[in-house]
């Protein structure tokens, strides 16, 4: 990861390391984790990438591949939390 701002390149690749598997797929996107560790990764995810637009661009469009999964009520309502967050951002 390369960026001009040292702080953004070292958070992008902290992101991208703790929450991707060794396929390169989200946590919280595969099916086969429990429900409570979906839900927490989406929401640290979010914690994590709200201050750049960029990485938060990339968060919205994971969810968006997951929302047609049908999603349990606890992941459902952290999908919507953090939407919910992305979208008041106003950077779309």
């Amino acid at each position: 990861m390369l960026d001009n701002d040292r702080l953004v390149a070292v958070n992008a690749l902290w992101t991208f390391t703790h929450f991707a598997v060794d396929d390169n797929v989200w946590l919280f996107a595969d099916p086969k984790s429990p429900y409570a560790i979906r839900a927490q990764c989406i929401k640290l995810a979010y914690e994590q990438m709200k201050y750049w637009s960029e990485l938060l661009d990339e968060l919205r469009q994971t969810l968006d591949l997951i929302s047609c999964e049908p999603l349990s009520p606890g992941l459902r309502s952290a999908w919507k939390q953090v939407m919910k967050k992305i979208l008041s951002c106003k950077v779309y």
